[in-house]
């Protein structure tokens, strides 16, 4: 799944939280907190062997069937300069360099950090950055806004959106968006 990243104003001003163009009435956040994201590492590399191993079964099904089917050259014909087998062991091999460069993604990915506000109703994940340092701090600012009325401030943080988009308007279910 990709990551969207992008840049998010964060402030308060008039006692609402302003998070990209989202807002939250102070006087409804209860709590404001840090929670850790780490990578799916081992889910990623089970995924990767399943997905390694299933070209190979089928790579190897495909290349006998298109062996059997192509037959023996006629005696003298030289054939074409790769066989039908040829063809799909490459295509296996290529598809196996995508899942392993889908790997190496995968386990490089940082760990992230999402800031949660807790509010009288729900917790809800505002934003999720790799920088832990500016979470915290934005932590540390709403939770100082939450207690002084008149605390104003402004940060821009590098956000990343991970997983499904999901767009409903009323009743019109648009599903998810896929990017």
């Amino acid at each position: 799944m990709p990551d969207q990243r992008g840049v998010i104003d964060v402030k308060v001003s008039r006692r609402v939280l302003w998070v990209g163009a989202d807002a939250y009435p102070m006087h409804n956040i209860t709590r404001a907190r840090r929670t850790v994201i780490p990578p799916r590492r081992g889910y990623e590399i089970r995924r990767f062997l399943k997905a390694v191993a299933g070209l190979v079964l089928v790579g190897t099904v495909v290349m006998v069937v298109v062996t059997i089917a192509a037959g023996d050259p006629a005696p003298g014909d030289p054939g074409p300069w790769l066989s039908p087998a040829d063809v799909v062991a490459v295509a296996v091999t290529l598809l196996i360099i995508a899942s392993v460069v889908r790997l190496i993604r995968a386990l490089i990915r940082p760990v992230l950090h999402a800031l949660v506000l807790e509010t009288s109703a729900s917790a809800n994940t505002v934003l999720v950055s790799a920088d832990e340092e500016r979470v915290i701090e934005l932590v540390q600012q709403i939770t100082g806004a939450i207690e002084n009325a008149s605390a104003e401030f402004q940060l821009t943080v590098e956000s990343l959106h991970v997983g499904d988009v999901i767009k409903q308007f009323g009743k019109r279910n648009i599903g998810k968006v896929v990017r």
